[in-house]
């Protein structure tokens, strides 16, 4: 005996999706909870600032290839490196053109969440946590570096604001805990609902 596909799943399947990560360049918490949302939606593109030499991802045996922005193009000893890159992120993320989806999602620990849709566009932001090395762990991030604090305390104040203002651009946000829904609320004035990411019950 066949069963017919529900009427939601099939609109779900029909969604044309985008998937917006950070950086793929290891797989970590964050990493888990991005193969979950594709596992949602297996027909999403995905797309990251910059991935490692081969930009692709492996979900469940299924290939995925990772659009990834100019950044990508960079010598990889550079991009091993993530503070290099900062100054560079909020401009890479919007070289995105997401204008033919139904949806995006993204999936931000730091700049993702700043991809620019088009203005009748559903974005979902799934945050990790508001950027930390800008708002919660930056005066740690400038004790680590006392020579350059002065530099890099500016470049923090500026990057703070265009965070802030990318911080704006998704429709809703989701938090990962009530302690990251509370710095949602403290550094982005947005409200979020909390949803709690996978975990391995079987390994429990």
């Amino acid at each position: 005996m066949m069963f017919k596909e529900s009427p939601i799943r099939q609109a779900q399947g029909n969604l044309r999706v985008a998937i917006v990560h950070d950086e793929l360049v290891r797989r970590g918490g964050a990493e888990l909870v991005l193969e979950e949302l594709i596992r949602m939606y297996p027909q999403a593109d995905i797309y990251a600032l910059y991935a490692g030499n081969i930009p692709k991802l492996t979900v469940d045996g299924r290939t995925y290839d990772v659009h990834t922005s100019s950044l990508q193009a960079w010598p990889a000893w550079f991009r091993k490196h993530p503070g290099r890159m900062l100054p560079f992120l909020p401009q890479a993320v919007e070289q995105f053109d997401l204008s033919k989806y139904d949806i995006v999602i993204s999936s931000a620990s730091g700049f993702a969440k700043g991809v620019i849709t088009r203005s009748h566009i559903p974005h979902l932001c799934y945050c990790h946590t508001p950027t930390r090395y800008l708002w919660d762990a930056s005066r740690s991030a400038l004790a680590s570096r006392p020579h350059s604090r002065f530099i890099l305390g500016a470049l923090f104040h500026f990057l703070r604001m265009i965070d802030f203002a990318a911080a704006q651009r998704p429709t809703s946000y989701v938090a990962n805990s009530q302690y990251t829904q509370q710095k949602i609320k403290t550094y982005y004035q947005k409200e979020s609902v909390v949803i709690y990411p996978p975990i391995d019950t079987q390994f429990y």
